[in-house]
């Protein structure tokens, strides 16, 4: 196959494959699930419960350094012209990411001291990073006919996994002026595929036998693998034992607070999944490593007793593969708000033994930061966040992060008697043409709240 179509195939593939920040969320406190990204947050709710399954859908897709218009504009331009131009624009800390999550369910009561909020529930969750392999695309699409030139694989890093997630969390009105809180996480994890520490060396050379002679230097490659299904009785495994109970579990912790300055600044912080995931079961751990020259294959047609050249190969290039336990981190996420408060007071809350009512403007500035496996991404975010009525309550984000510096996000949640629906769309500008967006997000749900005071006479 031409190498053209196999890098377009290969770019495709993980173009369609981004980060967890749910900056629209943080600090939204209309909004129960508010509190997955801050157990600290101040909720006034007497309970809780998310509509199984709808309660929270969220999935947000991105790609830095280019974007698929770039690629497949119809503007006249050859393809070939295109991607020439714009492999040596791609840097190798560029990465493909996907974060997808489904609630299963979420509920949450206040226990009768009134200072503290109860919430626990189960979500599934899908998470991808895969870093751009400058060297080896490049090797990819326009080949090893430059002698001597030097390709590393220490930029082949990326990794994918799916689970499981129980959680149970408390979030206690200290006094007046802090909320703090904690989330404890079970994971089960459903698959799991890592390839993160390699290094090594590729390059070409003038052979003796051969024209060319390839040497690949000092290899040190792993991948990691957990949950893959290999034969039929693996297949027969049942996606809920997968996803409850796999063999391949972990633990994490989730911690947050609120804490008012004064009557009207405010600010908040948290950390989330500072965890594990010890994988033992079904396991697979793949490793080549050394030094090896390699000629290509001397093709020969002898009579009676012909040669096996695919073992000839394999003896050249060792593959050492079997069953060892690991163990993986999560990616640890951290939040950080800060905000003014002004306007008219919302009086809508009664639980005014604890909390203060609280005005319906906000403007403030929100930070955001994820441990990567090759270094930490940042997001920056100015919001305004105003209550309009009782019954609907909006937030407008202005966000720079590694994708863009322009990008605009909107949420709305609106309560209709009991029922609370939410929805949050980031980077708005980029859906007028989704070929020219790097990163989309999508978060919506519902669920029925019981306000406190709606027990009172």
């Amino acid at each position: 196959m031409n190498r053209k179509y196999i890098f377009i195939i290969l770019f495709c593939f993980v173009i369609n494959l981004s980060s967890q920040n749910k900056k629209i969320l943080f600090g939204f406190n209309e909004v129960p699930q508010t509190l997955m990204a801050n157990p600290g947050a101040e909720v006034d709710f007497q309970w809780h419960s998310g509509i199984p399954i709808l309660s929270s859908n969220y999935i947000h897709a991105g790609i830095s350094g280019f974007a698929i218009n770039d690629i497949f504009a119809n503007d006249g331009v050859n393809i070939n012209t295109k991607i020439a131009t714009l492999l040596p624009n791609i840097d190798n800390a560029d990465f493909y990411t996907i974060n997808q999550q489904l609630e299963v369910f979420n509920i949450g009561f206040r226990r009768t001291n009134k200072k503290d909020y109860i919430s626990l529930g189960y979500y599934e969750e899908f998470d991808l990073i895969a870093y751009h392999p400058k060297d080896l695309v490049t090797l990819a699409y326009e080949g090893n006919q430059d002698l001597n030139k030097i390709f590393n694989l220490r930029d082949f890093k990326f990794k994918a996994e799916v689970l499981g997630v129980f959680h149970f969390g408390v979030s206690r009105k200290w006094n007046k002026k802090i909320t703090i809180g904690a989330r404890i996480k079970l994971y089960s994890s459903a698959f799991n595929i890592t390839s993160t520490q390699n290094s090594g060396l590729f390059f070409t050379k003038e052979g003796t036998n051969n024209i060319y002679r390839h040497r690949m230097q000092e290899i040190d490659f792993t991948l990691k693998t957990s949950g893959v299904i290999h034969n039929e009785a693996e297949v027969e495994q049942s996606m809920f034992s997968r996803f409850v109970a796999s063999g391949n579990m972990g633990l994490g912790l989730d911690f947050g607070l609120t804490y008012k300055i004064n009557k009207n600044w405010i600010t908040e912080a948290s950390f989330q999944d500072l965890g594990f995931i010890r994988h033992t079961k079904n396991t697979t751990v793949y490793k080549v490593q050394g030094t090896q020259e390699y000629d290509g294959l001397n093709l020969t047609f002898p009579t009676g007793n012909p040669i096996d050249y695919l073992n000839q190969v394999k003896n050249e290039l060792p593959l050492i593969y079997g069953s060892e336990k690991y163990t993986s981190l999560r990616s640890l996420k951290v939040n950080g708000l800060i905000a003014y408060q002004f306007g008219d007071r919302d009086n809508a809350s009664c639980l005014r033994t604890f909390y203060e009512n609280s005005f319906r403007s906000k403007i403030g500035l929100q930070i955001y930061s994820i441990l990567r496996p090759k270094r930490p991404q940042f997001a920056a975010t100015l919001f305004y966040d105003k209550k309009f009525s009782k019954f609907l309550r909006g937030k407008i984000t202005y966000t720079v992060d590694s994708y863009s510096a322009k990008n605009i996000g909107i949420g709305l949640s609106t309560r209709i008697g009991v029922f609370n629906m939410y929805g949050a769309i980031d980077n708005i500008l980029g859906l007028t043409n989704i070929a020219k967006s790097k990163n989309q997000t999508i978060n919506f749900g519902i669920n029925i709240i019981m306000d406190f005071d709606k027990t009172k006479p």
